[in-house]
């Protein structure tokens, strides 16, 4: 059996619930969420049209093909190879009407910051800016450098999304965090 028929049967036995806004006619939005919280959203976005930026580590490309598996687009890009591309190819999207998905706090962390060139990229692009926090009612924690939640099966997630403009990462990284304790009030259990 894959990974990816693993993660197919998971992800089917979840109960999962989105709050907020998710789309904006007429406007792209940037989407941001901790990279711990990432192993349902593919799922809970399937088919929609967002790309979401990924790392071309090794790690990173099943988590891109999982992306793609979904419908949903890949955006590649390396901090350390080209970090350059991953921007360009942002603006592209947003520019062609594609609304993108960030790990401000990814790849390697440190894990829960929110760094500065995520933010002012944004602030510049003038685009909407929606954060995401996720609530899990059940979840394996990993020994990872970001602690990566994996949701229990049968479990409930709950996806809390609030359109916002921080005027700086430390406030953008509260507001990350708030949401995830925040989307506990959403869960159906």
């Amino acid at each position: 059996m894959t990974l990816y028929r693993i993660y197919d049967l998971l992800v089917g036995t979840l109960r999962i619930r989105i709050v907020g806004e998710v789309f904006r006619k007429g406007k792209p939005t940037l989407f941001f969420f901790w990279h711990r919280n990432l192993f349902p959203l593919p799922h809970a976005f399937r088919s929609t049209p967002i790309r979401v930026m990924v790392s071309p580590s090794r790690d990173g490309r099943r988590i891109g093909e999982l992306v793609l598996r979904k419908g949903l687009g890949v955006i590649w890009s390396s901090q350390h190879k080209s970090p350059y591309r991953g921007v360009v190819e942002v603006v592209r999207s947003l520019r062609e009407g594609w609304n993108v998905a960030i790990t401000p706090d990814g790849p390697k962390g440190p894990p829960k910051v929110f760094k500065e060139n995520t933010l002012m990229l944004a602030r510049r692009l003038n685009v909407r800016m929606v954060f995401a926090g996720v609530a899990f009612s059940s979840a394996y924690v990993l020994p990872s450098w970001d602690s990566f939640r994996v949701p229990m099966p049968f479990s409930s997630v709950a996806v809390l999304l609030r359109e916002a403009y921080p005027e700086t990462p430390e406030e953008a990284s509260s507001l990350l965090t708030s949401l995830d304790v925040e989307a506990f009030n959403y869960l159906e259990i």
